[in-house]
């Protein structure tokens, strides 16, 4: 199942509604499974989702309590804060440590043709089992629970360095947990369910973008995002190689 959200300017909210006012408290993405209108100002509509960095702050358990959320306050609250606390906690507590010898992070934002989307989720689904073992859930009374994936519709970019059917329709599917479990023997040094959407993405002709994780060899990652233009400008700007390569700067890091 899934829950289609629509929005639309209005001049006035109706006199028997109110303004909502997401935040600190409530939460937005709890609402996301309930039919119903919310009436929005356009600055929180905007930054709906920024509160709980979409629906990722379930790795912080605290966050779910009213009284922990209002002693943050906003500037706490925050998508940016997150990652920042969440980049240290990896860095000096969990990998010193080893706690997460065997977790892997699943942070996706992937283009698909719409004519492949319904057997890419299929496939995604299959390899990726977030609702067995991933973090990140949803609950409705009476449905299964289920772990969240992000689609959006958006038009193939022209962009030379992220090849796409220009002006066709794909669907972004955004996907954001972190696994443990079998599957994900080995964490992030084997990437072992990363690297298999990234296959399925190639199979399926579609585009990873490239803010996160990368398991590419270098020769798959410049036949997939035009490493011949990509040279042509590097050897112009930058012919010493003073700077490291974009091979080296997304998957090496």
């Amino acid at each position: 199942g899934g829950m289609l959200l629509l929005a639309s300017y209005l001049k006035q909210v109706p006199t028997d509604q109110k303004v909502k006012l997401y935040g600190y408290w409530p939460q937005f993405y709890p609402s996301i499974i309930k039919e119903g209108t919310d009436y929005l100002r356009l600055e929180d509509y905007l930054w709906r989702w920024d509160a709980d960095w979409f629906w990722c702050t379930q790795i912080f358990p605290g966050l779910k309590f009213w009284l922990v959320r209002w002693l943050c306050g906003p500037h706490i609250l925050r998508s940016d804060i997150y990652k920042a606390f969440n980049d240290v906690m990896i860095k000096y507590v969990l990998e010193p440590l080893r706690l997460n010898k065997n977790e892997e992070l699943v942070i996706q934002d992937i283009e698909i043709p719409i004519a492949e989307a319904e057997q890419y989720i299929k496939d995604f689904l299959r390899v990726c089992p977030s609702a067995k073992i991933g973090k990140i859930k949803l609950r409705r009374k009476g449905m299964p629970t289920l772990a969240p994936i992000w689609l959006c519709p958006v038009k193939g970019t022209g962009s030379p360095l992220m090849p796409m059917k220009e002006g066709e329709l794909y669907i972004n599917i955004g996907f954001w947990d972190a696994l443990e479990g079998k599957e994900t023997e080995g964490g992030m040094a084997a990437g072992r369910i990363n690297r298999a959407l990234e296959e399925l993405t190639v199979q399926r002709g579609g585009k990873k973008t490239l803010y996160s994780a990368a398991y590419f060899t270098e020769e798959e990652f410049y036949e997939q995002y035009n490493g011949a233009a990509y040279k042509v400008v590097k050897n112009k700007y930058d012919p010493t190689s003073r700077l490291r390569g974009w091979y080296d700067r997304l998957c090496k890091s």
